[in-house]
Formats: structure tokens, sequence, C-alpha cells
């Protein structure tokens, strides 16, 4: 589909779209805060957790929902690994299915090492799943069969119905405009780049077209944070680096207008841009907020581990994502073997930017 195409379709669908993004900024409920709490030393010295000694506290004097916090055992260490022995691990999944309403999973079980040594493997995994509802200005853990929550439910997947288009709508955009590739010449990596129709166009409409997908892309990040897609703060960091990029845009935009009318003097200074050609770093800025990260561990360097990256927390060991890394990271991965591959990879990110630091 081609750009043309794509700005009519989005004439046919804004009024509607802007109806339902601030139906939804309407919807205001605080997170459910999960709180890590060690296992008791008791704990660590049985065979094997049962659900009794590890199911998290969600009633009673000492139940900190009312503060809407809820605490979860963990107690996963894999570098504290005896061979041969499995070793026993409990976890938990977060799930945040729409403004106050969220799934979390317990799992426990164990785990044993595969012949491959970097990696573990899970044996007698047991989950639980518990509910929690906000109402009456608190969470509370509720059964899925209780009305609120039916209600509730059933109104957030007619506002994903509701999505879809849009979504659809923005996948297409950004199609049309980054193009990803194998390379040929090592079959472990990707050739991103913009679209032959983005690259031959002049400076000013390149300039306007981007500024158009930011603002799309704004709204597209905040429907995914609304159903829980990405966290809230992947939400404010991406945003951040979106308003970054616009500014940056409109000041080039800016320098070319001054520049066609023969206006300009030492404007690039004034406007805080390069010193060299403000419309290629512009445009190369562009391409780092779309590049994602590599998807193998054996090609993520010093030199190159922040790509896909808009900000790295090395004190939460947490990588927050650019556009490009975010759908990467919710399409499914092409070359990493699977989840625990992805770990890895975040680890050493994690590993290089602290050295970094020193």
């Amino acid at each position: 589909m081609k750009l043309d195409k794509l700005f009519d379709k989005y004439e046919e669908i804004e009024c509607t779209l802007y109806d339902l993004i601030e139906y939804m900024k309407d919807i205001e409920y605080p997170d459910l805060i999960v709180e890590e709490k060690p296992i008791p030393a008791e704990l660590k010295m049985i065979e094997a957790f049962e659900k009794k000694d590890i199911t998290p506290l969600t009633g009673g004097e000492k139940s900190r929902l009312p503060e809407n916090i809820v605490e979860y055992y963990v107690f996963d260490s894999d570098d504290d690994f005896t061979p041969l022995i499995p070793q026993k691990y409990v976890t938990y999944e977060k799930e945040k299915l729409a403004p106050g309403l969220f799934v979390l999973t317990l799992e426990y079980g164990l785990k044993g090492r595969k012949g491959d040594y970097r990696f573990t493997e899970k044996v007698n995994v047991q989950k639980d799943k518990s509910y929690f509802l906000y109402e009456n200005n608190q969470y509370s853990q509720v059964n899925p069969q209780k009305q609120q929550w039916v209600d509730r439910l059933a109104e957030r997947e007619e506002l994903r119905k509701q999505s879809v288009e849009f979504i659809y709508f923005y996948k297409d955009l950004k199609n049309v405009i980054w193009t990803k590739k194998l390379n040929p010449f090592d079959k472990g990596k990707f050739i991103y780049g913009f679209s032959q129709e983005i690259n031959s166009m002049g400076e000013i409409e390149f300039i306007e077209t981007m500024n158009f997908f930011l603002r799309i892309s704004e709204l597209y990040l905040f429907i995914l944070q609304f159903f829980g897609s990405i966290t809230k703060d992947e939400y404010s960091y991406l945003l951040k680096a979106i308003d970054k990029q616009k500014d940056r845009n409109n000041k080039c935009y800016e320098y070319i207008m001054l520049k066609e009318e023969e206006l300009l003097f030492d404007f690039a200074s004034i406007l805080n841009l390069s010193s060299g050609d403000p419309f290629f770093e512009t445009k190369y800025k562009m391409t780092a907020l779309l590049t994602p990260r590599e998807e193998r561990l054996d090609i993520i360097t010093a030199a190159n581990y922040h790509q896909g990256i808009v900000y790295i927390d090395t004190e939460k060991g947490i990588c927050y994502p650019n556009l490009g890394e975010l759908d990467r990271r919710i399409n499914l991965f092409q070359l990493a073997a699977n989840a625990e591959s992805e770990r890895e990879i975040v680890k050493n990110i994690i590993k290089i930017a602290k050295q970094q630091k020193k």
C-alpha cells in the first residue's frame, strides 16, 4: 500500500479513533504494584515448594491490597546451581488486561541443567492464577466469575475490537516506511532501512512524513499501554524519545526553510543542530529510533549494545525498547531460540552497560 492511500485511510478513521482514545483516557485506575519478597530461610532448606508456603497474602490485616500492593515470593538463583540436582524456584507473571484488571500467575517447581549449560530446563511446573479487580478505591482478589469482573472484561473486549482497525493501520504505515531484509552475507543479521518511497522524498516531505508517523506512533503506544502490552515506564520512555525526535525534526525543518529562502547564516548552531549536515543527522536519529537490537547474543558488543534501546536502567536490569525493538519483541522472534535466550541477551546488555559506566 502506498503512502497516499494510507493518508486517505487515516482521514476515514481519524474521528472515530480520537473518540475511542478519549474514552479510554477516562478509564483511569492505578496500577497494581507487585513487590518481590525473598523466601524465608526455612523455605530454602525444604526439598520443594508447596503452594501453601508461597501463596501471596491477599486477605487479613497483613494484606497490602488497600495500598494497591501485593507481595510475591521470588527465588530463582541460577548463580548458585548444584550440578545434577534439580533446583527449586518460584516466580510470577503479571498480566494487565486493562486499567484495573490484572491476572497474576504464581509459578513454582524445579529446574535442571540442559546439555547446553547456559540454559536450564523446568520440570514439575505448577501454576496458580489470581485475579485482581480495582473497586471501592482499592484492589481486591476476586473470582473471575464475579459480575463486576465479567462486565469489565466485556468492556475491555469491546474496546479491543474497536482498536483493531487502527492497529492494522499503524502496521501498514510502518511497513511502507521501514524495511527489513535478511543479510545475504550474514544469515544471523538483518538489514534495516527506509523504503524506496521514503528515500526518494525531498527533505521537507521526509520530515513531514516522519512527524505524521510519530504522531500515529504516540496513539499506537497509548493503546498498547492501555491493554498492558507495554508497561507505563516503557510508555513514558518511548514518549520522551519521540518528543526528542519531533523537536529535532522541527528544528531541521526550520533550518531547511531558512536555507531555501537564503536567510541562513549560522542557524545550525542557533537551532542546536549539527555543524555537519542537519538533515543527515535528523534522518540518522530517526533510523536509530526504528532499528531494533540484534537477535543473537554473539553479535552484541560494546559497539552496538545500545541499539534498539532508548534507556538502560542498570540498577533494575531493564532495557527500555525503541519503536523498532518494541515491534520485534511483540512479534515472534525469528532468530532467538526462546525466552531464556532473550533473558541471556538482556543480561549481557546490562553487563556491557555497567562496564561502559566505569
